[in-house]
């Protein structure tokens, strides 16, 4: 069964550094939350972007998370 590591925080508190050495360190993958996004932009019935209300994109974004 995989797991999956979920970092979250403040801007600049270390998030990807912290990241960067969980991936180095365990082999594991390493997606960022803007990847995802950017990603799902290709979808524009989600309406999930980067310009738009974070609030709203984070309600959006949030169902795909939990699943995945």
């Amino acid at each position: 069964m995989y797991k999956n590591i979920l970092i979250i925080g403040t801007a600049r508190s270390g998030k990807t550094t912290l990241a960067k050495k969980l991936a180095k360190e365990k082999g594991y993958s390493l997606i960022s939350i803007e990847d995802i996004v950017s990603g799902l932009e290709a979808y524009p019935e989600l309406q999930i972007h980067h310009d738009g209300d974070v609030f709203d994109t984070a309600r959006r974004l949030a169902p795909f998370l939990i699943k995945y």
